[in-house]
């Protein structure tokens, strides 16, 4: 017998509930603050590293215009290597949504679009753009997940186990749309969408006659300040790149040339994001095209009637009304950004582990501490139990089902991994070391 942990891709989790508690930062505090701080963030990252959750994690705070950064573990896939820093490159998932929100506001404030268009507006004339009853799907539903759309498309290649979206094509997406009618109406609930996401990207492209991410590159990433960020890395940069892993395993990077690329491709880094958040709280230039299209993106524009989350263009609102927060996860990494204008504060959190939950709570839990100025309880988290090497080694192999599929089981250091035709490899752990070979 064996249990499995879920692996999921790409998540919006609540920012609800508490987290976390010590390992060594990458740089020693000088002042009695940075003492402080320093408690504060390591008591959240520390149990994360020491139970193997992540191999290594950043984590930026930005109070009153003032950046520090800490790193934890290592930045390659099983925790070795330097310790990640502010300029450490992560892919960060679905908080590429709020980028491509910033670019609808932006584009609208050049009178490009509206916020209100009809999605039909900027569509290819040789699609249908979809539509349930007598309300159009606008620009701004598509940022707010109020679209009625589904949150993934039912026809993806499916051609890497390690990249779902990997093979997704721009006219795949359209004709995907050809043939669909929304279950719901515009604004009827709120239902979290990958795809909604990708669409709005393609139609500002569309609109624009430019690429997607050369337009978030030259409207977005210039203007902030953010040399660091990329859609695309050069072989170069991928240098920088912390390896991708996902229960302790070595996974894959995500290509990010795919057409739902605007909904979750961006690899960036600390640094960056922490530049973003200030302009998002004091822009570096108040009247420019950027800070009007950012403060637009601020205000809430959709309550979902039954949970009561609140969602502005790219962002969701917290509990408090104030903070604003997205969160991301691929295959291998884990994101978490907050934003707190009134407050002046910002955090954002890296990983290179796919333990999305657990970074987005642990990004949670220090901004609360930091607006609370109380120190959040320590999260307990159960490591993995060390299983006898030749146990292991007996363990390996492939399993067949009756069924037609066949599981493989392989080691990677004193980790089990399992996959089954077709899919990604997952972490399988053994119940005991006396039980023989694993049964499905």
């Amino acid at each position: 017998m064996f249990t499995t942990r879920a692996l999921a891709l790409i998540l919006a989790a609540s920012l609800t509930a508490p987290v976390l508690a010590q390992t060594e930062p990458a740089t020693a505090p000088s002042e009695p603050h940075e003492l402080v701080l320093q408690e504060l963030v390591s008591s959240q990252a520390t149990p994360l590293i020491d139970a193997e959750v992540v191999p290594g994690l950043v984590v930026g705070v930005l109070q009153e215009g003032r950046t520090q950064y800490f790193g934890f573990g290592g930045i390659n896939a099983d925790g070795s290597g330097q310790a990640p820093d502010e300029r450490t490159l992560y892919e960060i998932g679905s908080i590429t949504k709020v980028f491509t929100a910033a670019l609808l506001a932006e584009m609208a404030q050049r009178g490009e679009v509206a916020l209100d268009d009809p999605i039909v507006s900027c569509y290819p004339d040789d699609h249908e753009a979809p539509q349930l009853g007598s309300e159009p799907i606008r620009l701004w539903h598509l940022a707010t997940h109020s679209s009625g759309l589904p949150r993934m498309p039912t026809n993806m290649p499916a051609t890497d186990p390690g990249d779902p979206f990997h093979g997704y094509t721009v006219e795949m997406m359209y004709d995907y749309f050809d043939e669909i009618v929304p279950d719901r109406e515009p604004e009827e609930s709120y239902e979290y969408s990958n795809l909604a996401a990708g669409l709005l990207g393609r139609l500002l492209q569309e609109r624009a006659g430019v690429e997607w991410d050369v337009l978030v590159a030259d409207r977005i990433f210039k203007p902030a300040g953010m040399h660091d960020s990329f859609v695309q890395v050069d072989e170069q940069t991928e240098a920088r790149v912390a390896r991708p892993s996902a229960e302790g395993l070595t996974a894959s990077r995500w290509g990010g040339d795919d057409a739902l690329a605007p909904c979750g491709a961006i690899v960036s880094c600390a640094a960056d994001l922490l530049r973003f958040a200030q302009e998002n709280i004091e822009p570096s230039e108040p009247d420019s095209l950027l800070a009007k299209a950012l403060l637009e993106a601020h205000k809430p524009r959709f309550t979902d009637p039954g949970t009561g989350q609140v969602v502005a263009l790219g962002w969701h609102v917290a509990g408090d009304g104030e903070t604003l927060w997205h969160n991301g996860g691929t295959g291998g990494y884990a994101s978490m950004l907050l934003v707190n204008k009134p407050a002046r504060t910002a955090v954002v959190v890296l990983a290179n582990g796919a333990a999305h939950t657990e970074i987005t709570l642990t990004g949670d839990r220090i901004m609360r501490g930091l607006l609370s100025g109380e120190q959040p309880a320590a999260p307990t988290i159960e490591r993995s139990r060390a299983v006898d090497a030749d146990h292991l080694e007996r363990l390996i192999g492939d399993y067949v089902s009756p069924l037609g599929f066949t599981i493989f089981v392989t080691r990677e250091g004193g980790r089990l991994g399992a996959r089954l035709t077709g899919q990604p490899r997952f972490r399988v752990h053994p119940a005991s070391d006396e039980e023989e070979p694993l049964r499905f």
